[in-house]
């Protein structure tokens, strides 16, 4: 039917028996799925966003003021001068708690609101149409070499290093990273803005309004910063800084998460977690396709996405604190000194690193993994449960 593709690079017919794939669904179908099951997720763990980001920036900031260090530049400071603001993940929550309630915690959600369901959806759409491009590039790419090795002499050096490259390129994991990556980089034209105005709201208790700007909602902050830092020094500040973040988690998250289904599907069969394939199935060493991945029950995906995003969020958490605090510091004349906005995520990095020491890069690491984890478990569920009721 028009609008529809196979999920993976294999034909809609079983040859082996097994029962039938469900029936593939439409990028539209996928962008609803994918939009709904981020905003429960969402919704679910923003509170620990908060968290994370308001110790993420603590280290920036002393007597609630935006320091300036001759050393470090403006986002860092020494560890004498902002010790106090150095709290743990509980202390944190029942600070917030005393003074702000529980609405502090879902400080700027009404920006995840608005756009997350269209950052999901580009996410998981862009993800989907990935691996459907990979897959059809893989086909070419092994095709191709195929019939060159028909007539060349695969002794030779050269002929062996290509057949290294394309072997590389045609793997299961090949396809998991360069879909993670293409995603990414789509979704985050949606996810940049909302980060921005979330993350200056949400740290805006601790930065203050000389750091992270005053706001009465989230359009006046969308407005305002819009209005006084501009499109790509405000709105977009950090979109390069976030694919630099998220891009490695992509890779490490989407490499653990599609292999740990495999292993799901390979070592326990389909059937044995619950599952509807049909009988005769046989565990073999063979990697396992779409159709046998989409026979895998929710709670599965679920599991897998929680290990995944753990592992995921603690390799590159330190990016994660350079790019937060890239974006809630504000750039606009008075609020902080102009260096910040020449800085990058890695130099950022570094400047944390040499000035507070290496340990505050992950600072905020256990609220991180406890919002982005559990997030993604919840994420994919809905996702999948979405998927298997619209292919129903």
């Amino acid at each position: 039917a028009p609008g529809r593709a196979s999920m993976g690079s294999e034909d809609a017919s079983d040859p082996a028996g097994d029962a039938p794939a469900p029936p593939a669904m439409s990028m539209p179908q996928l962008a609803v799925a994918g939009g709904v099951s981020g905003l429960v997720a969402r919704f679910a763990t923003h509170p620990f966003d908060t968290l994370k980001t308001q110790m993420q920036v603590a280290g920036a900031v002393g007597g609630g003021e935006v320091l300036s260090s001759a050393r470090g530049g403006p986002a860092s400071t020494s560890a004498a001068s902002s010790s106090a603001r150095y709290r743990g993940a509980l202390e944190t929550a029942r600070v917030l708690a005393r003074t702000e309630g529980l609405f502090g915690f879902y400080r700027g959600f009404g920006a995840v609101v608005a756009g997350i369901p269209f950052a999901s959806a580009a996410y998981f759409g862009g993800y989907e149409a990935a691996k459907r491009a990979t897959s059809a590039f893989q086909d070419v790419v092994s095709k191709t070499s195929s019939s060159k090795d028909a007539s060349e002499d695969v002794s030779s050096g050269t002929s062996f290093g290509l057949s290294y490259v394309v072997s590389s390129l045609t793997t299961p994991t090949a396809s998991y990273v360069l879909s993670g990556i293409l995603a990414q980089s789509l979704a985050s034209i949606a996810y940049t803005p909302i980060d921005v105005v979330k993350e200056r709201m949400q740290a805006s208790g601790v930065l203050g309004a000389r750091g992270a700007g005053a706001y009465k909602n989230v359009l006046d902050a969308f407005g305002t910063i819009l209005k006084t830092e501009g499109v790509y020094s405000g709105v977009f500040r950090g979109y390069w800084a976030s694919n630099f973040t998220w891009w490695p988690f992509s890779v490490v998250y989407f490499v653990v998460y599609e292999h740990m289904r495999d292993a799901a599907v390979v070592t326990c069969g389909v059937s044995n977690v619950g599952g509807t394939a049909g009988e005769g199935r046989e565990k073999t060493g063979d990697s396992p396709n779409e159709k046998d991945k989409d026979l895998l029950p929710p709670w599965v995906s679920g599991f897998c996405g929680f290990a995944a995003a753990s592992a995921a969020t603690v390799a590159t958490h330190p990016l994660d604190l350079a790019k937060t605090r890239l974006q809630t510091l504000r750039t606009v004349p008075g609020s902080i000194p102009s260096e910040v906005s020449s800085q990058n995520v890695f130099a950022m990095a570094r400047s944390v690193a040499r000035n507070e020491g290496v340990k505050r890069l992950f600072a905020g690491c256990g609220a991180r993994v406890a919002a982005v984890a559990p997030g993604s478990a919840i994420s994919f569920f809905a996702y999948e449960t979405i998927k298997e009721w619209m292919q129903s």
